[in-house]
């Protein structure tokens, strides 16, 4: 006996039918809705603050493919002087030039960005008082700034 002819004792079965399911209403949503304005949502309070949101998001990238152009550069160095040599060439080349000052941009932007998301999401406690955010925040950008000068006085030779 067939399987699909019947049940166990030869009987018809008789295979329920579904409705066929609606189709899938899909939006179209256009490459550039973050930037028409219309789209407000408590939790980005506007266009403005979304599209800042997405550079700031966008500057990891470029700051993450800076650093696959930095490895590249260790890679040349690890191959030897006429390597290297060619990769430094390259270096004054203008389209390098301006990817390096938008590599310093976007990692400026994300760290000043990361310092004041930081005065909003960490809470530090001293004793049964909070410190505000704003000195969080302040005390962030003093450290990068004593970073930063401690990295160039290494830099410099002091």
């Amino acid at each position: 006996m067939d399987a699909q002819s019947g049940d166990a004792l030869g009987r018809p079965v008789s295979t329920p039918t579904r409705p066929a399911a609606p189709p899938a209403f899909h939006r179209p949503v256009r490459l550039d809705w973050w930037l028409s304005g219309r789209y407000h949502s408590p939790s980005t309070q506007g266009t403005r603050a979304y599209l800042l949101f997405m550079l700031r998001e966008l500057s990891s990238v470029v700051v993450a493919l800076f650093l696959v152009f930095y490895l590249v550069q260790i890679a040349r160095l690890s191959s030897g002087q006429g390597a290297y040599d060619a990769f430094v060439a390259t270096l004054r080349s203008p389209v390098v030039v301006l990817f390096h000052l938008i590599a310093l941009a976007s990692a400026i932007y994300h760290a000043v960005t990361w310092w004041q998301l930081n005065g909003v999401v960490m809470v530090v406690r001293l004793g049964s008082s909070t410190v505000p955010p704003r000195q969080l925040v302040l005390g962030g950008y003093v450290l990068w700034a004593i970073a930063s000068i401690g990295v160039c006085l290494i830099l410099v030779g002091f």
